[in-house]
């Protein structure tokens, strides 16, 4: 859908997302992101936020005018006034009670040496479409890759627990250096004791 609405959109349009709070679309978010949109989200006063040094706080304490607001990019913050301002938050790391909302979609590696690796679904292609209960995507999920997903990789993230498995292309599973993934790739667990073999 995304990918139509830019085809009608001339070059030079820059794209603003609103949303509410209680949204909990993220792989929406990511896939905005990877299109260099921008998102903001609305929030009442009295809600409980986390910044991206996890400093809680509520939006009132901030005692802001009427109209006016204040945007939050990756920690830094600026003073706006803008004709129908609310206050809006943009998060590098979207929080909700203090957890963390879905997976980085940068910095990613392949995992070596699980060529001989198996689990309970037969492969870990069918893996990812057991535990992610989605179609197998026609394409590589690595960004900028366009060619066929062809396989169930193991793929592993510093600040992520545990691999993940990622629909890829042969070429792209056989990268040694850091890989991004697209804002819509799904990661399940790759762990079998805490996936197909807790239900063998």
């Amino acid at each position: 859908m995304l990918d139509e609405v830019e085809a009608l959109l001339p070059e030079e349009a820059k794209v603003l997302f609103l949303t509410d709070r209680g949204f909990c679309a993220f792989e929406l978010l990511r896939a905005l992101q990877c299109k260099g949109w921008s998102f903001r989200i609305r929030t009442k006063g009295r809600s409980r936020l986390q910044g991206v040094q996890r400093r809680e706080f509520q939006p009132k304490r901030l005692a802001l005018k009427e109209g006016s607001g204040v945007l939050y990019r990756k920690g830094a913050t600026r003073k706006c006034n803008e004709d129908n301002l609310l206050l809006f938050f943009i998060l590098k790391y979207i929080r909700w009670g203090g957890k963390r909302m879905g997976l980085p979609n940068n910095g990613w590696a392949n995992k070596k040496g699980t060529a001989s690796r198996d689990c309970n679904c037969g492969s870990w292609k069918q893996h990812w479409i057991n535990f992610t209960k989605d179609e197998w995507p026609s394409t590589c999920s690595v960004f900028g890759c366009n060619s066929s997903a062809e396989l169930g990789a193991h793929v592993y993230h510093p600040d992520v627990e545990g691999e993940r498995i990622a629909p890829m292309c042969d070429s792209c599973n056989k990268k040694t250096d850091i890989i991004n993934l697209k804002g819509s790739t799904k990661l399940p667990k790759a762990n079998i004791s805490q996936t197909c073999g807790k239900i063998s």
